[in-house]
This record gives C-alpha cells, sequence and structure tokens, in this order.
C-alpha cells in the first residue's frame, strides 16, 4: 500500500512539474504558484545571462571560454567547496583543477557548452524557456544516443561538436530516430 501511494505520488508530481498541471484533485491554486515559481525562476535565468553577457563584453570575446567556465564552477561552489574541505583543498586548489571537474561531469559540460555557443551569439536575445531547454539538453546529449530538438539548439551542439564526445547525435528530425531504430 505505502509503495502504491508513492508510486501514484510520484508519477502526479512529476506531473505537475514536467507538463505544469496539477494532479487530479488538487486546487486550481496550487497551477498559479507553480506557474508563478517558474516564471520567477526563468527570469532570473535570463537575468542571470545577461549578466553572463555584460562580463563578456566588458573582459572581451577572447575571454568567453574563462567565463563560461567559471559560470559553470559558480553554480556548484558550495557543495565544490564543502568536498574539497573534507579532502583538505583549499578554493585555490579547486580553481587550479576548474577545467578538469567540469570536463569530468557530462551534463555540466554540456550545460556550459550550450550557454558558450548561445553567449557566442550576442544577437541571440535569452528566453525564460530557454532554461527549461538547457537543463533538458545538458542530460539528454551526454546520456541519450539521440536527441531531437529544436533546429537553433540542434545547430549550436553540432557545431560545437558537443555530441560527439559521446558518441551521441543531436537532430532537429525525428526521421532521424526512426533511421537509427532501423539500423539497430
Amino acid at each position: 500500500m505505502k509503495d502504491e501511494i508513492h508510486s501514484r505520488a510520484s508519477r502526479e508530481f512529476e506531473t505537475l512539474l514536467l507538463a505544469g498541471a496539477t494532479p487530479a484533485g488538487a486546487p486550481d491554486a496550487m497551477r498559479v504558484v507553480f506557474h508563478d515559481m517558474k516564471t520567477l525562476t526563468d527570469d532570473r535565468f535570463v537575468q542571470g545571462q545577461l549578466h553572463v553577457a555584460e562580463a563578456i563584453r566588458q573582459y572581451g570575446r577572447r575571454h568567453l571560454d574563462e567565463v563560461m567556465l567559471a559560470t559553470a564552477v559558480a553554480d556548484i561552489h558550495d557543495p565544490l567547496t564543502r568536498i574539497g574541505a573534507e579532502y583538505g583543498l583549499t578554493f585555490e586548489d579547486i580553481a587550479a583543477r576548474m577545467t578538469g571537474i567540469i570536463d569530468s561531469m557530462p551534463s555540466r559540460w554540456v550545460e556550459m557548452k550550450l550557454r558558450r555557443q548561445r553567449q557566442a551569439n550576442p544577437e541571440k536575445t535569452w528566453e525564460g524557456n530557454d532554461l527549461n531547454d538547457v537543463a533538458a539538453l545538458a542530460i539528454a546529449v551526454p546520456y541519450c544516443d539521440l536527441v531531437v530538438t529544436e533546429r537553433s539548439w540542434s545547430a549550436m551542439l553540432n557545431d560545437a561538436k558537443v555530441p560527439d564526445r559521446f558518441g551521441h547525435r543531436v537532430s532537429r528530425s525525428l526521421h532521424d530516430l526512426t533511421d537509427l531504430l532501423l539500423s539497430a
């Protein structure tokens, strides 16, 4: 009985998070709260990326990779310093290993590369839904054989050869999925 309740609750909560829908019997006001929280989170992401773009303008485009690496590490600074302290490492020790740390975390590396590609084109504005795209693609690209996504993200990922690192493919066409399944 407990497992059944947990299973149902997990499915319904996942529905809430992924589809923006409320589970059966939940008050409609809950939908408004989750929508407001998502909007707030999206807005913060966009503002954060605008600050990153400003840093790139300030330091120069030649430092794009360094800025993107720094922001990738900044997102995980607290757990890194906590774990580093357990092993007797200072922040300077961790900073000296930043590239290796990010390179060893496939989803974090992909997330950094996605943001880097997007920041490389200052004409393209960030939108709130980009947070969902970046988060989903950062997980899918390193762990799925084929990822089908919208044209712009597919082009950015393939131009940077991100899928090549994992021996995977990123496409904008579902036809590629059919081809992959038929060749298996």
